[in-house]
């Protein structure tokens, strides 16, 4: 039996008591009914085959770097179907170096697969371990470089920040009439 569990109050409920827009929150089950703290929940489509767009809605999810956070949304919203782009707003892409004072900057011309060389020469094992090149692989895989905010003249329904200070700044963007927009 497959169980789904509520993110926000964590009632549990077979599977055939919930279904929301095709999309699941499944649970895995272990042999002696209890959940390993290994496992995790994972929010997958009901339907395997190559997601069409769900909806018309053009979409954005802007972060400091075009790094973590905007390209994990735009990898999920990606994967179920939805036209999605995703965007930074600092003046370089910052991603941690060996210790706090010595961070990697990149502009945000510098592409996911050169950033990714860059680190991996640098110090393979440490930023195996910290997770960077594995984002960095997931990243190169859903587009070619980060994207600035500012620079980019499309339109969008929703846009979704990720960081009070990226609100702030792409509401600045707006005030200087300076495009991208929400339509």
């Amino acid at each position: 039996m497959s169980l789904v569990m509520s993110p926000v109050t964590g009632n549990k409920r077979t599977l055939a008591d919930v279904t929301v827009q095709n999309t699941i929150l499944t649970i895995p089950e272990s042999p002696d009914k209890q959940r390993s703290p290994k496992r995790v929940c994972r929010l997958s489509p009901s339907n395997v085959s190559t997601p069409k767009l769900v909806s018309p809605l053009k979409i954005a999810v802007v972060c400091s770097s075009n790094q973590n956070r905007s390209m994990e949304a735009h990898n999920l919203l990606k994967k179920r179907g939805y036209d999605i782009a995703s965007f930074g707003t600092g003046s370089c892409v910052k991603l941690p170096g060996p210790s706090v004072d010595k961070p990697n900057i990149y502009s945000f011309d510098t592409p996911y697969e050169d950033q990714f060389k860059d680190l991996k020469r640098k110090d393979q094992s440490f930023y195996t371990q910290n997770g960077l090149l594995n984002m960095l692989d997931r990243n190169k895989r859903i587009k070619h470089k980060p994207e600035r905010f500012q620079q980019n003249k499309d339109e969008f329904d929703i846009i979704i920040t990720c960081q009070e200070r990226v609100s702030i700044k792409s509401l600045k963007t707006w005030e200087r009439g300076v495009e991208p927009r929400a339509r």
